[in-house]
């Protein structure tokens, strides 16, 4: 009994007793703390989002949407959230999405409806077949729908046949959902067709998202959409008839009004089309024969001098992507030349110095080349009317291969947000553009003296200041 008091009264007693409160205290604190912070995070969004491309939250463009939002906006996902956050990243991703309105916004509400046990709430709505992979939205007695799959770039593997999530698209088909309820009357964009043209589907597909109205106009035998605001030519295997070109000039001057836009893709593959350059030359556009030779190798993607990174010339258009530190690939690119003749003329993206034109001849070696840069690679030419708003723009492009679905969906490429950019401001679009996200790890780039420091340092530096640490910790408590 005596040793017991001894015990209980001596001093390891009452330190380890003290240590023991401490540790007790500090683990309440730090569940206190945890449960408040999930509390808060819920209501105020107090997320950190370390993924690559902030693939977890909204886009400065979406949260300026959701400022200026004064209409009710409700999201139902038909699926229960368990289910769909353990289908798979992606769909985590998404889910966390949509969820971000809710938490950024006092007006747009998200629940989550199982069918299984709600059995009446698809027949409140009996124009839509209603199914677990759906997302409606609701907004002033206006309701629109998408699948779960709209949220994602869907690409088939060659070597398996299945199919697999290239990218996220969930922002921007959730945010142009909720822009066509309460937005109504979107740009009408016409892709033009007659003369085989191709290669714009990505295009076409990322302005659709982004709540343009998309059109196709087949010029060899009818006009042009009277509500397009914008056409797009891309790439086009024969030349353009006069009687179509007699239809392309008379839309963009538009009676006098003007108002009307072209953007042109060139490419390597195409034959001739002296028709077709004539009309560019006359907005003061050449577009050349051979193809841009990069030889400076930190301008390449890719292990060919034909793929090869392009400068921002001008601000306007390139503001959002500069900003987001994304560079802006123009693969297999026609050389292009400013010509005296035309309107108001810009360069808005350029090879630079380091580029040469190839004229594509058997045995060219950059050193024969008669041209080098700077070689535009986009040109903007802009004609106006009376009235200095009163204006039609036509923009050339030297390759339709920047569309390349590789390009337009990867986070490390700003290919979609500069097209994006550029529709917009053509079409003094005040509503946002977004652009893919993907989920994924970057590389580190590490030489090999790197390489060796950091494995030295967590193989040998680290475990020896570990076991210095610990002899430090055990001979002071030796003493206690």
């Amino acid at each position: 009994m005596r040793a017991l008091k001894s015990f209980l009264g001596g001093r390891a007693f009452r330190q380890g007793s003290l240590s023991a409160l401490l540790s007790i205290l500090f683990i309440a604190v730090v569940v206190a703390l945890n449960v408040a912070v999930s509390a808060l995070s819920e209501r105020y969004n107090l997320r950190l989002d370390l993924s690559l491309g902030q693939a977890f939250v909204l886009s400065d463009q979406s949260e300026e949407f959701l400022k200026g939002l004064t209409e009710e906006v409700s999201i139902h996902v038909l699926v229960p959230e368990q289910n769909l956050a353990a289908s798979g990243d992606y769909f985590l991703q998404a889910n966390e999405v949509i969820k971000q309105y809710e938490r950024l916004s006092e007006y747009v509400t998200v629940s989550y409806v199982d069918l299984t046990r709600d059995l009446g709430f698809a027949r409140n709505y009996p124009e839509y077949q209603l199914d677990s992979s759906t997302v409606l939205l609701e907004s002033g007695g206006r309701t629109a729908t998408l699948s779960v799959y709209d949220l994602f770039n869907i690409e088939s593997d060659s070597s398996s046949g299945g199919y697999y999530v290239a990218s996220s698209q969930a922002e921007q088909a959730m945010t142009g959902a909720m822009m066509s309820l309460t937005m109504p009357h979107p740009p009408t964009i016409s892709f033009l067709s007659g003369f085989g043209e191709g290669g714009a589907g990505e295009l076409s597909a990322l302005l659709s998202q982004n709540r343009y109205t998309i059109a196709e106009d087949n010029l060899l035998t009818g006009d042009i959409n009277p509500d397009a605001t914008l056409v797009v030519i891309s790439e086009p295997v024969r030349d353009y008839s006069p009687e179509a070109l007699e239809k392309l000039d008379a839309y963009l001057y538009n009676g006098g009004a003007y108002g009307r836009h072209l953007l042109y893709f060139a490419g390597l593959s195409q034959p001739a089309t002296p028709n077709l350059n004539d009309f560019l030359a006359d907005w003061g556009i050449l577009v050349e024969e051979g193809g841009v030779y990069q030889t400076d190798p930190s301008y390449l993607v890719v292990d060919s001098a034909y793929w090869s990174v392009a400068e921002y010339a001008d601000e306007v258009f390139s503001e959002h992507v500069a900003a987001s530190q994304l560079y802006t690939v123009v693969p297999e690119a026609r050389p292009l030349t400013l010509l005296d003749s035309g309107g108001e003329k810009s360069v808005l993206l350029e090879f630079g110095e380091g580029a040469c034109v190839d004229d594509l001849s058997e045995g060219f070696t950059p050193e024969a080349s008669t041209r080098w840069g700077p070689i535009p690679a986009m040109i903007l030419s802009k004609k106006t009317g009376y009235a200095e708003d009163e204006f039609s723009c036509v923009a050339v492009c030297g390759s339709a291969r920047m569309m390349d679905a590789y390009l337009m969906q990867s986070p490390y490429v700003g290919n979609a947000e500069y097209l994006l950019n550029l529709a917009g401001e053509l079409l003094a679009r005040e509503e946002i553009t977004i652009a893919p996200k993907t989920i994924g790890g970057s590389y580190l780039m590490l030489s090999e003296l790197q390489t060796a420091l950091i494995g030295a340092i967590f193989a040998v530096m680290l475990p020896i200041a570990v076991l210095v640490a610990g002899g430090v910790v055990f001979i002071r408590r030796r003493h206690l």
